[in-house]
């Protein structure tokens, strides 16, 4: 199955064939709906507005996103005209030939969130119980390559994907831009990964034969017939300058048409695409808005607007953050934004502290010099990580009983969520 149109136009000769002599025509746009239904959606434009439509590439992926529903597809097929009798056998074979391919509906909040936290794949895994874990690790004990494989994920740069992407984008569906614009900028970001030859081409240049390549090059283009060696390094330079240059007008193609994706799905009002802009380019319309809808974490958000002079959306997208528990941000508050406000920095102390942690204390902790935590066991050098403990103003009794009730509240809220 290269796409979905395909697999659409072979289930339409198959559910013709199943309903058979009953005078029912099972048309192209039926099998759109009924692939809806199946999947539990009550039309194809809900389908279209809340995911991709794709084969899923391992069996945790598929129980994630792949349940098949008969009853609702048969329901869904009487609804469009199918006798009564016809519509069970058809959503049945519907149904099992959408099994064989293991489609599945990936919702598009879980593809933007992946591709917007820097990963092409998607992953799903499966629950396991203590039984299953006391198995494997006797099968471990007896042999240390039996270790289950990791379930396949879902490559979103795949060919599928990627052509179900640009179909979507081809109809206005904004995330389907902000999507590939994020593939394509990866694309661009692997593509340095892989040739990493700038470094290797400035050390060629300072190699003799390189030097040589220039210098013969330009003895030729001076008229000089060069033979043997030398007409080897002058054709040698002009190689890698051909390809250096190509290599230049692919990236600077990329760079356009992801920016036009990203342009495109600002457009269509995706507010993460608006980030991507203000983060890529410097673009600040993202503080414009009245109400986003993001993905993105808010503190990321927060140090964004710090960085293209939207200084008062800072303490705002902190506050955001810290609603939602971050210490971090919690800290931050307190520290900056809003020291000068004394129930404030209260409120946010007593909300970090009904979370289980107390702000106003020292957190220091011994580390490698790597970063990880220190192991008497590894040895070596210890340092020192941490922060200092906040220091709170001094305010009256009555302003801590308020700040306390307020963060009540919040954790309140925060706990119902």
């Amino acid at each position: 199955m290269n796409n979905i149109s395909s697999f659409a136009h072979h289930a339409q000769a198959r559910l013709q064939a199943v309903v058979g002599a009953s005078g029912t025509v099972v048309k192209r746009s039926h099998i759109y709906e009924l692939m809806a239904a199946a999947l539990g959606l009550g039309s194809h434009a809900a389908l279209k507005a809340q995911g991709l439509l794709c084969p899923l590439p391992s069996q945790p992926l598929l129980a994630h996103y792949g349940t098949l529903h008969p009853g609702l597809c048969a329901a869904r097929a009487e609804a469009l005209g199918v006798v009564r009798q016809g519509c069970e056998p058809l959503a049945a074979a519907l149904c099992t030939d959408m099994a064989a391919q293991a489609l599945g509906l990936v919702p598009w909040e879980d593809i933007l969130s992946a591709l917007l936290s820097g990963n092409r794949e998607l992953y799903r895994e499966t629950l396991r119980d203590d039984a299953y874990y006391e198995v494997l690790e006797t099968a471990l004990d007896n042999d240390p390559n039996a270790w289950p494989d990791d379930p396949e994920p879902l490559r979103l740069d795949s060919s599928f994907v990627l052509q179900s992407l640009k179909t979507a984008a081809g109809q206005g569906e904004g995330r389907a831009h902000l999507a590939l614009g994020l593939l394509i900028e990866r694309g661009i970001r692997m593509n340095c990964d892989l040739h990493e030859d700038d470094e290797a081409d400035e050390v060629m240049d300072e190699l003799s034969d390189s030097h040589a390549g220039l210098y013969w090059y330009e003895r030729q283009q001076k008229g000089e017939v060069l033979k043997g060696v030398e007409l080897e390094w002058a054709q040698g330079y002009v190689e890698r300058v051909k390809q250096r240059a190509a290599a230049s007008r692919e990236q600077a193609e990329r760079c356009s048409s992801a920016r036009d994706h990203f342009n495109a799905a600002a457009a269509l009002g995706q507010h993460d695409a608006l980030l991507v802009l203000a983060d890529r380019y410097g673009d600040s319309r993202f503080f414009d808005l009245q109400a986003p809808r993001v993905l993105a974490d808010p503190v990321w958000i927060a140090d964004l607007a710090q960085r293209v002079g939207r200084y008062e959306w800072t303490p705002a997208w902190l506050t955001v953050a810290a609603e939602r528990g971050d210490m971090r941000a919690l800290r931050e508050l307190i520290e900056t934004w809003h020291a000068d406000d004394p129930l404030k920095a209260w409120t946010w102390f007593h909300f970090a502290k009904l979370l289980g942690k107390d702000l106003t204390q020292d957190d220091y902790r011994a580390i490698h010099e790597d970063g990880s935590s220190y192991d008497d066991d590894v040895g070596g050098t210890m340092f020192v990580d941490g922060v200092d403990g906040v220091e709170l103003p001094a305010v009256e009794e009555s302003v801590r009983q308020q700040a306390l009730q307020a963060a009540q509240i919040l954790a309140a809220r925060l706990q119902a969520e």
